[in-house]
């Protein structure tokens, strides 16, 4: 039997053409013998409350997810793990995995076991062909050249690298967790000491550093360490680079002096806030790093003033918020990360980080009492100060110093029951103004949970104890009368 599908993006450019709802277009292609769409990924997952409702009732699946990866550029597989399992979970037959910068080979291998989702989840996990591609290139080419290898240059001197793919797991940037992975082991820290520098990989002395680290110590050598002590600060010489994201009109991987301040990075390298926003805060460090705030824009970025404001340089990570961000949510968001990648070795960093996030969901649902937050400052000082390894110690840092400058968020989720940047979807309320509404009927076409009634050029009336805050009532409401009420 012939089966025909059609590419969701399609489906919403003859909705902008057309100037039909997204239902009736897909109500009409399921007329035509369609029975299926192409789905891209990013967008699924971005709407998927959303659209997987609209396909249900149109009589479509999913036949095709796919995206865009450039694998010689980019080796986190997370974001392609991540659409594995959502395809898995949407029982969709076929995933295309659209190869940015393979070489043809590679992209015929890659196609080769797209097929299925054990086959894709199995190549991804084990082929080394893309994973480390830049790095297995260089080596290859010093080897060529006699810069790596046995006999380096005539000189007697045998030097080999080995590149060692672990699982991706975030607790392995620790170094004897690190070992414990090279060596074959789960990823998971011991206590110390002995340090690595004593006893660690396979028992014996080992140097840990990260790639920055190495970066540096080319120049160092060519130019000497005095140098090398003219860039940053007496006590953090040097640079640091920084992923640059968030609410921000230049994103990217920026390398700095160290003492650079947040406002310099922000505003004249970042270019400032997306659409002109108020900065609201930044969170530096990564997923287990802290907030900075207004107040601390002018402060040196080096790590002993980084500590001193209840904050780590950690992997570099700047996440800028602006003011349409919930910092309840953003303590939330990274304590969920954080719990999900501890390795549950110690009972502090295991149970304290999943009872800190059980409080936190509590709150953003409108569910949190007063209490929550005495009980959130005292898990939070139990795991920082007793945990084994650095991510507990460090995970509970978010919420800290988000608790510290932005109390009155808290207190307003728990004790109003509001969002005041109207992001935690149980606190939403959607209502329609009827001064603006036209009665034309479009949100209640568009309504999943069937929340929305009303006539035919009459206002119409959003019944929130229905409602399940997914937001399509607004974004197809052509005259802005449909409004969220914190």
């Amino acid at each position: 039997m012939r089966k025909l599908s059609v590419f969701y993006e399609h489906i919403l450019q003859a909705c902008e053409q057309s100037g039909k709802t997204i239902p009736e277009v897909l109500a009409f292609c399921r007329e035509q013998g369609i029975s299926a769409v192409e789905m891209n990924y990013s967008l699924f997952a971005s709407e998927r409350e959303v659209i997987a409702p609209m396909l249900s009732d149109a009589g479509l699946v999913i036949s095709c997810m796919h995206e865009t990866f450039d694998f010689s550029h980019d080796t986190d597989l997370g974001r392609a793990q991540q659409m594995l399992d959502t395809a898995a979970s949407q029982q969709v037959s076929r995933v295309l995995f659209v190869a940015g910068a393979l070489e043809t080979a590679e992209a015929a291998e890659l196609a080769a076991c797209s097929s299925t989702y054990e086959a894709t989840s199995t190549f991804m996990a084990e082929n080394k062909s893309i994973q480390n591609m830049g790095l297995r290139m260089a080596i290859e080419q010093a080897e060529k050249y006699g810069l790596l290898g046995d006999n380096i240059l005539n000189s007697g001197v045998n030097f080999h690298l080995h590149i060692n793919r672990g699982a991706g797991a975030f607790v392995c940037g620790e170094g004897s967790a690190l070992t414990a992975s090279i060596e074959g082991n789960r990823g998971m820290p011991r206590v110390k000491p002995p340090r690595t520098v004593e006893k660690g990989l396979w028992g014996k002395p080992t140097v840990l550093n990260n790639v920055e680290t190495y970066a540096n110590v080319p120049k160092i050598i060519l130019q000497g360490a005095d140098w090398f002590r003219t860039i940053g600060t007496e006590g953090s010489p040097g640079t640091k680079t920084f992923s640059l994201t968030g609410s921000i009109e230049n994103t990217g991987l920026i390398e700095v002096p160290m003492g650079t301040t947040l406002r310099h990075i922000i505003y004249d390298i970042g270019g400032g806030l997306k659409s002109g926003a108020a900065f609201k805060g930044v969170q530096i460090g990564g997923p287990s790093g802290g907030c900075l705030i207004l107040d601390q824009l002018d402060a040196p970025l080096d790590f002993d003033s980084v500590k001193k404001l209840d904050a780590i340089m950690g992997s570099g990570g700047l996440v800028v918020m602006d003011e349409n961000t919930c910092m309840v949510e953003v303590a939330r968001f990274f304590m969920n990360f954080t719990q999900r990648e501890s390795c549950g070795k110690c009972v502090p960093c295991r149970e304290g980080t999943k009872r800190m996030l059980e409080i936190l969901e509590r709150i953003v649902d409108g569910k949190g009492e007063m209490s929550d937050l005495d009980e959130l400052e005292e898990l939070a000082n139990m795991v920082q100060n007793m945990a084994l390894c650095g991510l507990g110690k460090s995970a509970p840092l978010p919420v800290i110093s988000t608790l510290k400058r932005f109390r009155d968020e808290y207190e307003e989720h728990i004790c109003d029951k509001k969002c005041r940047a109207k992001v935690c979807t149980a606190l939403r309320q959607f209502h329609i103004n009827p001064e603006f509404c036209i009665g034309c009927g479009k949100c209640a076409k568009n309504c999943p949970a069937g929340a929305i009634s009303g006539k035919i050029k009459h206002p119409y009336h959003i019944d929130n104890d229905i409602c399940i805050k997914c937001g399509a009532c607004k974004d197809n409401c052509n005259f802005d009368a449909v409004y969220v009420e914190a």
